[in-house]
């Protein structure tokens, strides 16, 4: 998987970077073992001097400078408030079905969902009713920490409600063109914008309510009233399931988070 991992964050911050010309992609150094695999695989860029061939000084010293600035570029990308290791959780996030809260990641989000509902089979298991650790935030950029959602954990929570909507069973919606099954969305009922005011891991089924696209949009652009009356049926069904988990509020603090 490390190595899967490295191929992919190679592909993934070749794109973010001016290549300059150099081929993009994995090199071959005729290694057996995983450390040099691990080279192979991990390559964003290269260039190749012939062994037999005398190489100019002064391509040596364009080649040099090249690649300077590109990992100058690295730098740039990795920002001043991380380290490295932020840095690559970040580029894989993604690529491994994570997925922050905005705009954007909240497309991918629901689309991951439904790609992984395809030929699933939910499967109750213990840990799923107890306290979770909370995973560790990945630093963006900015030096700011966002929070994953695991999309697998997300279609759980929609093949257990059976793809009815949890606000109304009687909400109707159109039928996945992937799934077959009734359109439907993940939200977190406490978002994970939360996650560092709690000790163990919002990212639970117990949080994860399935509701209609109509309900999901209400709850983010409706008006008070009716946001709150929503979250309020929400959180009477789940705040059992919840608590099991770790996770206790009033819905006082509930409706505070969507202010």
């Amino acid at each position: 998987e490390t190595l899967q991992q490295n191929l992919s964050a190679s592909h993934l911050l070749g794109e973010r970077l001016n290549n300059r010309g150099y081929p993009v992609g994995s090199i071959l150094l005729a290694g057996k073992n995983n450390l040099s695999k691990g080279y192979e695989l991990g390559t964003i860029f290269s260039t190749y001097y012939d062994q037999y061939s005398l190489v100019a000084e002064d391509r040596i010293e364009r080649d040099l400078k090249s690649f300077v600035e590109m990992l100058n570029e690295v730098q740039v990308n990795i920002g001043e408030n991380r380290d490295f290791s932020d840095f690559y959780k970040e580029l894989l996030s993604n690529d491994y079905g994570l997925y922050g809260e905005n705009f954007e990641e909240e497309l991918k989000f629901q689309n991951t969902i439904e790609e992984f509902l395809i030929g699933y089979e939910y499967q109750l298991t213990a840990e799923e009713a107890k306290p979770s650790k909370r995973n560790d935030p990945i630093i963006d950029g900015r030096g700011r920490k966002r929070w994953p959602r695991d999309s697998a954990i997300a279609a759980t929570a929609l093949q257990r409600a059976n793809y009815y909507c949890e606000v109304d069973y009687r909400h109707a919606t159109f039928v996945s063109n992937k799934t077959g099954k009734p359109y439907m969305e993940a939200h977190h009922l406490i978002p994970m914008g939360q996650q560092e005011d709690f000790e163990y891991s919002l990212d639970k089924t117990a949080n994860i309510k399935c509701i209609c696209p109509n309900c999901h949009r209400l709850i983010h652009h409706g008006r008070k009233k009716e946001r709150n009356e929503v979250l309020n049926v929400l959180f009477s069904k789940s705040k059992d399931k919840m608590k099991q988990v770790g996770l206790e509020i009033s819905i006082e603090k509930l409706f505070s988070f969507y202010e």
